[in-house]
């Protein structure tokens, strides 16, 4: 049941006493509660069969409070969190299991037989045929599908349907009338009883029967409702007249080649709805009541009454097929691979629980010398085995996460959030201090004998303590004037506000005082540190928006803390002499063949304080436009973070919906799995490629099925670079927006 939109949001003029708002702002709210928080487990068979040393798991089955699992050594049991396998002391499961069943019991399939399982004890059910390829249960009879047909059991014994004689069975369901449908190679068949002729279906040029002739899994749900998986989609019959298809292009289903079905409760309909929109809005629930899975030879779907979520790569499966499926009385439910078993559990969490998440293995594990910055993992997909590196930015990721604990320190007055950024605070204002430069901004730092990352890093400290990175860029300017602007106006003291203002002092004096260049230890401008007028008459367009307006941003900062004259005049210069603020408006770079997702970033950024601080009309008016032109680019991506720094700038909308929808669809890990969607039947492919080549969807997809994409990077692109999880990030790119938005009350958090 969908939530009217309305009654969710609050529109409030709020004269905010948080600093940093130029006038008061029309701020839209949105009380958040707990919401379903995607989780999955992996299983190999050392796992579910350690003493059997089983392949993968072949079929499922959840009955009552266990769920069985299916291999080919036998039959394991989940059971209260702990696995343990089906005693089989004469090896009668051992040619492997191929099918099961609930009938009060258990009934197993196997390469040679059919058998029950009850109370500890096996017993084989004779007169079928082998191999048994599907079972199902109704009351005391038993279903039996073989490669050579179908059998019908009550207890011991099973008798041959003669009408589906030499018939390769694929899949058995009784429905609730006690009929029995069989999916078939070639059709949908149906008998009402034993004795009786099959019925068969197959799709007519009215779309009467399955959307494709080989039915391979069968579900019948709460409702009598009968649900088929083909190589070409799902179809749901009535059981009477009505006949509806599902597919990518019009259901949204992501992937067509449909291997098994299942589910629980009722999904009365399947359809595309409005994308991005967070579970308050939807009332949807994945880990709810209502439930529909399917497996496929590429990953496995879930819809939950509103929308499809899609499971692919290592990240969820040890294996893309997904061939067995059981969607447990919990929620949970469980997906069935050649090389494992996956859990999935939608856990009930609030923002703030995953805002505590990604704080505790920050801190645990990318913590090196107070920076936070990615780690490479000795052991792939372990986090355990996170080994903090540098990058050549660790200034700018630091200075995001000391700025997502001053947030959390103006949200809350928590002194832990506190200490956590003045920890990170002074990292970042060693920066400046380790290269004995007075103004000039290394990249990073390590002690000498430490492994560090490629480039400039060819200089020594005088007292050998420490090797600092050079050729420094933009980005690291950004990092430290929003930092120093955010805890400067959110989190310091007096005496911390000293000392921000000194290292504001010594940077941006070492700037002006340089011609607006950034100049290395060669005294020749950095690659990147180049904001003078004169390089914008060969680079052109390509820096002059971007550079015009991290310039005009760092003064003003600089201003504001210091309250040195020397800053204003060389915005007033830059400004009336040069165009600077007018250069602004067009920084946005919009071609798809040079979109630069990291500028992006470090404009974002740089628009903060500018907005923040600037009071006069006529700039305002280019600013303004700038970033309203910037934001309305930028929109179909659902950033929180460049939401929130224009919700807290701009008044009216900025589209607090979707960005709650990204952080609840952020998965709970900083790995970067490898994923690809570019084969899905959903996605709509952008014409266009982007900066690197790369294959885009028109729309973005949810984080939790793409490879993890931190804000500067492209949300569009449908396969991730990466081969293997080597690679983890901090969790910074939660933490800022979050705390952003709890600062600037867009986000309320509720029980």
């Amino acid at each position: 049941m969908k939530i009217r939109l309305a009654s969710l949001f609050v529109l409030a003029v709020i004269l905010h006493a948080a600093p940093g708002l130029s006038e008061p702002q029309l701020v839209r709210s949105m009380k958040i509660g707990k919401f379903p928080q995607r989780t999955v487990e992996k299983f190999q068979s050392a796992d579910y069969a350690p003493q059997a040393a089983a392949n993968g798991v072949r079929t499922l089955a959840a009955c009552a409070d266990k769920v069985y699992a299916g291999t080919d050594k036998g039959v394991s049991v989940w059971d209260s969190g702990a696995w343990s396998q089906i005693s089989d002391p004469q090896s009668a499961l051992a040619s492997g299991v191929t099918a099961l069943a609930c009938n009060g019991g258990l009934a197993i399939g196997t390469n040679t037989g059919a058998f029950l399982y009850s109370e500890k004890s096996l017993a084989r059910i004779e007169g079928a045929a082998v191999p048994v390829t599907a079972l199902d249960a109704n009351g005391n009879k038993l279903a039996i599908g073989t490669t050579s047909g179908l059998y019908l059991a009550t207890g011991a014994t099973a008798q041959r349907v003669v009408s589906l004689e030499k018939k390769h069975i694929n899949d058995v369901a009784f429905d609730p009338d006690g009929a029995l449908w069989i999916g078939l190679d070639t059709a949908l068949a149906m008998i009402p009883s034993q004795d009786a002729k099959p019925v068969y279906f197959i799709k007519d040029e009215h779309g009467n029967g399955p959307i494709h002739a080989n039915v391979r899994s069968l579900y019948i749900d709460a409702a009598g409702m009968l649900w088929m998986g083909t190589p070409a989609g799902l179809s749901r019959f009535d059981r009477k007249s009505r006949w509806d298809h599902i597919n990518g292009k019009n259901n949204g289903l992501p992937y067509e080649d449909i291997l098994a079905v299942s589910g629980r409760g009722v999904i009365a309909e399947v359809k595309k709805n409005p994308k991005f929109q967070p579970y308050e809005v939807t009332g949807a629930n994945p880990g709810g009541p209502n439930q529909l899975w399917v497996g496929t030879s590429i990953g496995a779907a879930l819809y939950d009454g509103y929308e499809w979520h899609y499971f692919q790569g290592p990240q969820y499966l040890h294996d893309d097929r997904v061939h067995a499926l059981a969607s447990a009385p919990d929620g949970t439910a469980w997906l069935g691979t050649p090389a494992g078993l996956s859990h999935v559990v939608y856990k009930m969490m609030t923002l703030e629980e995953k805002a505590d998440f990604f704080t505790r293995y920050t801190q645990e594990q990318h913590n090196r010398y107070g920076l936070f910055s990615g780690c490479h993992l000795a052991r792939e997909a372990d986090p355990d085995s996170c080994l903090p590196t540098t990058s050549d930015n660790d200034g700018l990721w630091t200075a995001m996460y000391a700025a997502a604990e001053c947030y959390r320190y103006g949200a809350t007055k928590d002194p832990e959030a506190k200490r956590r950024a003045r920890q990170a605070l002074e990292s970042i204002m060693f920066l400046e201090t380790v290269n004995e430069i007075p103004g000039f901004v290394s990249r990073s730092f390590a002690k000498p004998d430490e492994p560090h990352c490629d480039g400039e890093w060819d200089h020594i400290t005088s007292d050998g303590k420490w090797r600092w990175k050079g050729d420094t860029s933009s980005d690291e300017i950004d990092g430290h004037m929003y930092v120093y602007s955010v805890y400067y106006d959110v989190c310091a003291d007096e005496q911390e506000k000293k000392e921000i203002r000194e290292k504001t002092g010594l940077i941006m004096s070492y700037i002006v005082d340089h011609d607006f260049y950034l100049l290395d230890t060669d005294g020749k401008p950095t690659t990147w540190g180049k904001w003078n007028p004169e390089v914008f008459k060969t680079d052109g367009p390509f820096l002059k928006g971007l550079n015009s307006l991290e310039i005009l941003s760092y003064l003003m900062t600089a201003e504001h803390i210091t309250g040195d004259p020397k800053f204003s005049e060389a915005y007033r210069y830059l400004v009336k002499e040069h165009g600077y603020a007018k250069n602004t408006v067009m920084q946005k770079l919009s071609h798809l063949q040079i979109w630069n997702h990291s500028d992006d970033e470090l404009a974002f950024l740089a628009y903060y304080p500018l907005m923040k601080y600037e009071k006069r009309p006529f700039l305002l008016d280019y600013y303004n436009r700038s970033l309203e032109r910037s934001w309305q680019i930028e929109r179909t991506e659902n950033n929180p973070l460049f939401n929130f720094i224009y919700g807290a700038s701009m008044p009216g909308s900025f589209d607090l919906e979707q960005s709650v929808w990204m952080l609840q669809r952020i998965p709970l890990t900083g790995i970067r799995f490898p994923h690809r969607n570019s084969h899905r039947a959903d996605i709509v492919v952008d014409q266009s490629k982007g900066r690197f080549n790369e294959l885009q969807s028109v729309d973005m997809l949810p984080m939790d099925e793409r490879t993890l994409h931190i804000w500067n990077e492209n949300p569009f692109r449908m396969d991730g670079r990466e081969q293997s999880a080597f690679t983890q990030q901090p969790g910074t790119w939660f933490l800022l927006p979050y705390w952003m938005g709890r600062y600037y009350g867009f986000i309320v958090e509720q029980e």
